[in-house]
């Protein structure tokens, strides 16, 4: 069971097994149900812990420690490090993102450590953990996964190939309102919008769980005016009201950068629809004149 800060169950779809293994708990992040889905691995079992981050806690159950999955797959101590000491006692196979040369890596992060549930707050330097949302980095895990795993005839070329199609499509997409401004709450999106080539946003907030004070309301209401800004993408963490607020006029679109809202379609294309059909769409709705 997952949990939310709220007390609510969050629901992950579990990774189909075509011959069935003993029961186990499994976490599933965006990137592990999409990207290892979407690769057909299918006699494996898998346990994909994410959302370490966000107000997110753990409730780990004793079977936990009885039943290892085969491959942990995770995003590395840097992003995830509630995580760590779980992937070093484990006595299965771990495949950590940021451990795999190649992964595009940016500055912005939030710390995940805080004394309660928002404990979010940026840092010059700090890691932003939604590497997840740079379609290279899901093409570095796979061709990571190919390597070390045998996977179905074709794969991961065919997960590659969708890959980049959806990235060119993406761009072209998205090249009329790239330098259209927008507003966000902390910024979970820079990886999407520096691959795509996107306007950095007007950012609300650095730390997820505290709005601005006075003063840099006034300062950010007086910048939104100026540029003119009329989007605010909002994940759900972000302060909706407050934003309503200091941007009366921005059209307000709710987007989860873990896709908690989404559920797997099982057609092997689970993370590029997702980033297209959810992601882009959202971004292109809002920026839109």
């Amino acid at each position: 069971t997952i949990l939310n800060t709220s007390g609510q169950s969050v629901h992950y779809p579990p990774v189909r097994l075509t011959a069935p293994k003993a029961p186990h708990p499994r976490y599933l992040s965006l990137a592990e149900r999409t990207t290892i889905a979407d690769l057909h691995r299918a006699d494996l079992i898998r346990a994909g812990i994410g959302d370490a981050f966000h107000g997110f806690r753990f409730l780990l159950r004793p079977a936990w420690a009885e039943r290892r999955a085969d491959l942990l797959v995770w995003l590395g101590e840097a992003a995830e490090p509630a995580v760590a000491s779980l992937a070093a006692k484990r006595d299965g196979d771990s495949l950590a993102l940021l451990s795999l040369p190649g992964v595009t890596r940016r500055e912005g992060g939030h710390r995940h450590g805080g004394g309660d549930a928002h404990g979010h707050h940026h840092e010059p330097g700090e890691l932003d953990p939604h590497l997840w949302l740079d379609p290279r980095n899901m093409a570095v895990l796979a061709e990571a996964l190919g390597a070390r795993d045998t996977l179905p005839e074709g794969q991961p070329a065919a997960f590659l190939a969708g890959l980049d199609q959806t990235e060119a499509a993406l761009r072209e997409r998205l090249a009329p309102v790239a330098d259209t401004p927008w507003l966000t709450f902390h910024h979970p999106w820079g990886y999407f919008q520096q691959r795509l080539g996107l306007r950095a946003p007007v950012i609300v907030s650095e730390q997820l769980g505290a709005g601005p004070s006075s003063r840099r309301f006034v300062a950010l209401a007086q910048q939104l005016e100026t540029e003119q800004v009329r989007c605010a993408i909002l994940e759900p963490e972000a302060q909706a009201d407050l934003v309503a607020r200091l941007c009366p006029d921005c059209q307000r679109l709710a987007l989860d950068p873990l896709g908690r809202d989404e559920r797997a379609r099982g057609q092997g294309d689970d993370y590029t629809h997702w980033l297209s059909e959810r992601v882009a769409a959202t971004f292109a709705t809002c920026l839109a004149p």
